[in-house]
């Protein structure tokens, strides 16, 4: 049985006026530790919502110490399931559950993803390894708790005795306003940073694909930014590049984390790998080798991603992969996002149709796509206008459901 110091009681010790929560209420870890000393449920483990993020974090933190898992979540009122576990040890051992989050994915797919203490340790330790955090530093908390990237920011601090800084409004200013040396990004919060760059130790990206374009404005403002591949599955990171290095890639191999690609697919397993799956109340274990079904292939030491497998169609016989469609557009200075999906067709099987911010510009995007030697096949036969999405991933078979209501209705 592999346990650990606790974290929290070790931190009110050594530094106990430390903050470890910096919002409208602050907590510094001697707090922490009063407030985390009684265990938040009497069952195995406790739902909660995250609406507050400091009553969250505290919530997550009571049911780890004691043994009982954490299930964040959006909305209580949602269906959820009830993970059944056996019974845990008590304190921080590695080998616990401590946490169950939901995760969907590009795919739409929802599922709940079960994570132990040493997955989370695990994971912690192997970014610290690449994007230093010590006492004194302060992570923004911009991304959701009921997320594996906001779960992973509270690890991460708690960790290294590091203080998060709690959301309260525009990005930009309360990074200058607060003093934040760390934050966590997609790339569509980053593309805010390209035009009012702001000052920070390291802005961590992922979540989803960042253009070429994109990333050589980061570069040329030098910008201290790290770009990862990641998923819940790994508990947040598997590969990121340095601190402010040019690389286009998605970084080297975090440690900790093993990975292989077959026949073009990233495979992962390693200390980082989730316990399994729950689907109706019970447990899925997962097998040694995880398939992300993600596409990609290394370039020297570094993961290039290429897109997904399950994203890829037919168009009369040809493959289709979107993610080289959303390239090919991302590479139009007017395209801030794009998406593209299957469309149902009667003559071609399906035809791609593309979501963009400026559908307008449809003619303009059509000679670019041209000019650019793009095969004409792969071009969009329409440019839809792209909704708010809801989650830190775009749903693409909600997007197709769009796309075929606009489209073709019936």
């Amino acid at each position: 049985m592999d346990v650990i110091p606790c974290p929290i009681s070790q931190w009110a010790r050594t530094q106990p006026n430390a903050l470890f929560l910096d919002g409208t209420t602050q907590i510094s870890y001697r707090l922490l530790d009063e407030k985390t000393k009684k265990p938040a449920t009497k069952s195995q483990g406790m739902h909660f919502e995250t609406t507050s993020q400091s009553d969250a974090i505290i919530n997550l933190l009571r049911c780890i110490r004691h043994g009982q898992y954490a299930a964040p979540v959006r909305n209580l009122a949602s269906e959820r399931s009830v993970l059944i576990i056996p019974k845990q040890n008590a304190g921080w051992c590695l080998s616990n559950v401590a946490t169950v989050i939901e995760t969907g994915g590009s795919s739409g797919k929802s599922k709940l993803v079960v994570h132990t203490l040493g997955n989370h340790y695990f994971s912690a330790i192997g970014s610290c390894s690449n994007i230093p955090l010590v006492c004194g530093d302060k992570w923004l908390l911009s991304l959701p708790l009921f997320h594996i990237s906001g779960i992973s920011i509270v690890m991460r601090c708690l960790f290294a005795g590091a203080t998060i800084v709690l959301k309260r409004g525009a990005l930009v200013e309360q990074i200058a306003d607060d003093n934040v040396s760390h934050v966590s990004l997609v790339p569509t919060q980053l593309r805010e940073f390209t035009e009012r760059p702001p000052s920070l130790k390291v802005a961590l990206v992922g979540g989803a694909a960042c253009s070429h374009e994109l990333r050589q404005k980061v570069f040329d403002l030098d910008l201290p930014a790290c770009f990862s591949y990641g998923s819940s599955e790994m508990t947040s990171q598997i590969t990121t590049t340095r601190p402010g290095e040019v690389d286009f890639s998605s970084g080297t191999l975090l440690p900790h984390r093993e990975m292989m690609i077959r026949d073009g697919e990233i495979l992962v397993r390693g200390k980082t790998l989730m316990h399994g799956y729950v689907a109706n109340g019970k447990f899925e274990p997962v097998s040694d080798w995880f398939q992300t079904g993600d596409l990609g292939y290394m370039k020297g030491n570094s993961l290039v991603v290429t897109g997904r497998v399950d994203n890829m169609f037919i168009s009369g016989g040809e493959n289709i992969y979107p993610e080289e469609v959303e390239r090919a557009l991302h590479s139009h200075e007017s395209v801030q996002q794009a998406v593209v999906v299957p469309l149902t067709d009667e003559k071609w099987g399906y035809r791609p149709v593309a979501f963009v911010n400026n559908p307008e510009q449809s003619k303009l995007l059509a000679v670019h796509l041209h000019n650019i030697g793009l095969e004409r096949f792969k071009h969009p036969t329409h440019y839809l206008p792209l909704p708010p999405q809801d989650s830190l991933k775009v749903n693409r078979k909600q997007l197709t459901s769009t796309a075929e209501a606009l489209v073709n209705p019936r």
